[in-house]
């Protein structure tokens, strides 16, 4: 299974930001293998959080772990039908741990948005 994680450095054991946005980097990462695939930096990007929304797409990720998310890469990464879980905070291997365990919420709808409305895909 593939996973993306928005991070701050690049590594597994860099902190998952508050807020998605906050993101330097986001991990694409084999989850059954434990291992980095593909690293996207922000700088690569005019709008980072969209295009790593957009990465996340790309690279056919089942789900991401992230802080709070922003409008418009919300709405990317649900219509994608991909699974957003809250870890900001974690290290990335704590936020994969606790994902497998059931432990993390989900991200039902974006920054400031009010309740899910059915639109979008936990």
């Amino acid at each position: 299974m593939r996973i993306a994680v928005a991070t701050y450095e690049k590594s597994l054991d860099s902190i998952v930001p508050e807020k998605f946005d906050e993101a330097q980097y986001l991990l694409i990462i084999d989850i059954d293998l434990m291992k980095i695939e593909h690293i996207v930096a922000a700088d690569e990007a005019e709008v980072p959080s969209v295009h790593f929304a957009e990465k996340i797409l790309e690279w056919d990720c089942e789900a991401v772990l992230c802080g709070e998310i922003d409008e418009v890469p919300f709405d990317i990464i649900a219509d994608g039908n991909v699974t957003r879980f809250a870890a900001a905070g974690c290290t990335v291997l704590s936020a994969i741990d606790a994902m497998n365990r059931d432990k993390l919420d989900y991200i039902r709808n974006f920054a400031g948005g009010g309740d899910c409305q059915g639109k979008h895909r936990h």
